[in-house]
């Protein structure tokens, strides 16, 4: 996945939002969870929870009916990374 549509699903303050409140809990999230603490309705919750998972900034786990979802800090990491490689290319 590119860096471009990864800050793309992070540019949205929606999405921006539930990786914020998903660092905050390493544990992780059930969407209703999420859609509480952010704000937004769950179906909205949903589809932003599809965007930032296809980024592959997030995962998510389903035991029986719930799903839970959780920050993929690598990946994050890795986006840390290469904007601190752009800003070293000047």
């Amino acid at each position: 996945m590119e860096l471009s549509n990864r800050l793309s699903a992070l540019g949205h303050e929606t999405r921006l939002k539930i990786v914020q409140a998903l660092a905050e809990r390493p544990e992780g999230m059930s969407s209703t969870d999420i859609a509480e603490h952010v704000g937004v309705m769950p179906t909205n919750t949903s589809a932003h929870l599809n965007v930032l998972r296809a980024a592959g900034l997030i995962s998510s786990e389903k035991r029986g009916r719930i799903v839970t979802y959780r920050l993929e800090t690598d990946m994050l990491s890795e986006v840390q990374r290469n904007i601190g490689a752009l800003s070293k290319s000047r």
